[in-house]
């Protein structure tokens, strides 16, 4: 059963515009650092850890994807790449519909 201060946390959110929602996002998830979401996305480049297990089988073609690329000879980021993807993508959290 939820408590009535998370319920009024999820109204709270659902009153807000979507650009406060991102900022909240941001804020909430990543500590609003663009080095905090490069932390958290570029190991993903190397395949999603489920348990234990590090760089899941199949996990490199589940996320090419979800990103609408599967198949040969679509390659995963560099590392580089990656990190400039992170950034832009934390550069939109931080002033979203800009």
């Amino acid at each position: 059963m939820r408590s009535s201060h998370s319920l009024d946390r999820l109204g709270t959110a659902y009153q807000d515009d979507g650009s406060a929602r991102i900022a909240r996002f941001y804020s909430g998830r990543f500590g609003a650092s663009a080095d905090n979401v490069a932390a958290a996305y570029i190991p993903l480049m190397d395949g999603i850890d489920v348990g234990p297990i590090t760089n899941f089988p199949l996990s490199i073609e589940i996320l090419k994807a979800a990103a609408g690329g599967s198949g040969s000879p679509i390659t995963m980021p560099s590392n580089v790449q990656a990190d400039t993807c992170a950034r832009v993508y934390a550069a939109f959290l931080a002033n979203p519909h800009r």
